[in-house]
């Protein structure tokens, strides 16, 4: 350890309170740094980690500290792993001594609960303590929340302008209803960073609905866009005391394209879709070849077992289709306005060339594609539906929340 005295300027901040952002004005280099120090010792010796954003491009923003075990850059955020020991810290430091502003996305201790002190270094030049601020959680960091002892995570999403529909990345093979290609402007929000699991709606309803009723970390399945909206979603609310909702299909579609990180991708995260989706490549690949085998030799997944896309979120594309606020309408692009799209006219007509929805309108949207449909399914433009009283085995939801 190095010989620094460091004197605690900051309320301790408990496990979930994630999402606090720490700033220091531009000053001198050797001021330029902030560090975290941890008073509790981990004696199991699990490596915790450190998921951080900063105002700063990440090689700009370096990482040091005898705990320190492994660092590396992520598109808009720095991964560190560390062991834990009494006293021992991490610090952050901007080379350039820009101003800097820190935002602690995650922090996970190896199953071990520990406080968190934000300290500076009294043997740099002087420092106006009022420059070092910890702020309540902030409205542009993702927010963690707990109920009834499951805890869950919003992924913040940027407000911002994107092209939605059949767009070049997604190939020849689209549908009518993704077209025409439009601009749309989007508010910031938050979306799940994962499909609402069977873990949270238990103990929001007290039951499981689920045709695959394998664990608490499954996406939870058979739940109508009714049952969501109707009951599920004002209980949340309830013992949140927030007003989540489902996202909008525009939301939906921004998010899983990445947002404003987007890096163009044909599924949510990659060009190849096995590494981020549980999709029907089974089906794919026995059903059709082989007419004896069935779709029901397959399931849904857990979440977060494949990569999350560039905003860091889970499964937007296969594992479970997933309810959108809107109405579906097949023309519903030519005529969408330009703002915060949201089709809320019921439309009772339907489209063969899309799906084959198990029962007559109002038609609510589904995005995603399944762990049941084929690869054409899972693509960021394809827009599905269904009846909104209608449930099923691959159809699940994820949660959406105003700022």
């Amino acid at each position: 350890m190095k010989a620094f005295l460091f004197a605690i300027v900051a309320v301790v901040f408990w496990l979930d309170v994630f999402g606090q952002s720490l700033k220091v004005d531009g000053l001198p280099f050797a001021s330029c740094s902030m560090c975290m120090e941890c008073p509790y010792d981990n004696n199991g010796r699990q490596c915790s980690r450190i998921i951080i954003t900063s105002n700063l491009l990440m090689e700009q923003l370096d990482v040091k500290g005898a705990i320190v075990v492994h660092q590396k850059n992520e598109i808009g955020r720095k991964i560190i792993d560390f062991l834990p020991n009494r006293g021992q810290k991490i610090t952050f430091y901007t080379a350039q001594c820009q101003p800097l502003e820190i935002v602690v996305s995650e922090f996970v201790t190896g199953g071990a609960e520990y406080q968190l002190h934000i300290v500076y270094d009294k043997n740099t030049p002087s420092i106006n303590q009022s420059n070092l601020v910890p702020e309540q959680q902030t409205l542009s960091s993702n927010q963690t929340f707990t109920v009834n002892g499951v805890t869950f995570k919003m992924i913040y999403v940027k407000g911002g302008t994107f092209r939605m529909g059949a767009t070049f990345e997604q190939g020849n093979n689209f549908f009518p209803d993704e077209k025409p290609v439009h601009e749309v402007m989007l508010n910031e929000f938050y979306i799940g960073e994962t499909e609402v699991t069977q873990a949270l709606w238990k103990v929001v309803m007290g039951d499981n609905p689920s045709y695959f009723d394998k664990g608490d970390n499954y996406p939870v399945d058979q739940v109508s866009y009714s049952k969501i909206v109707n009951e599920f979603l004002p209980k949340l609310n309830e013992l949140t005391g927030k007003n989540f909702r489902l996202p909008t299909e525009a939301e939906w579609e921004y998010a899983a394209r990445g947002g404003e990180k987007s890096k163009g991708y044909k599924y949510s995260g990659s060009n190849n879709l096995a590494s981020v989706a549980w999709y029907g490549y089974g089906y794919e690949y026995c059903v059709i070849k082989d007419k004896n085998r069935t779709a029901i030799d397959f399931t849904s997944m857990p979440i977060k077992l494949k990569k999350p896309n560039e905003l860091g979120i889970y499964d937007m594309s296969g594992n479970v289709w997933e309810w959108c606020q809107d109405y579906y309408a097949q023309d519903y692009y030519a005529k969408s306005t330009v703002n915060n799209p949201n089709n809320t006219t019921p439309n009772y007509t339907k489209n063969d060339n899309i799906l084959s929805p198990l029962a007559p309108g109002p038609y609510r949207v589904l995005r995603g594609g399944s762990w049941f449909k084929l690869a054409n399914s899972c693509r960021l433009s394809l827009r599905g539906y269904e009846n909104e009283d209608v449930k099923d085995q691959d159809y699940g939801f994820r949660l959406a929340l105003d700022l």
